[in-house]
């Protein structure tokens, strides 16, 4: 039996060739209610070439509710955003 994990975001950055930038966890408490250089920073972003975050949120329960896939521009700007919610529904930005 693995231990799911719960209460907690899960972030991965790649750069534009798809490699490993950087990996965060944190408490799902302070994902909501904190800034994260990550997530609200296009200069952030910018100075380390992501270009795709992709996040797993779970509950305390170890359920997942949110998948995550965000795709950013050299500038550090949010292009696409594509958001699976627990229930199926499906959100997306496309500027």
């Amino acid at each position: 039996m693995t231990d799911a994990p719960r209460d907690l975001a899960r972030l991965c950055a790649y750069d534009a060739d798809g490699e490993l930038v950087l990996r965060e966890e944190l408490p799902l408490g302070e994902y909501y209610e904190e800034l994260h250089a990550l997530i609200d920073s296009e200069e952030f972003r910018r100075e380390r070439g992501v270009a795709r975050v992709v996040g797993e949120l779970f509950d305390v329960d170890g359920t997942r509710v949110q998948h995550i896939d965000n795709h950013y521009s050299s500038t550090g700007e949010l292009a696409r955003s594509r958001i699976l919610h627990d229930d199926g529904t499906v959100t997306e930005i496309d500027r």
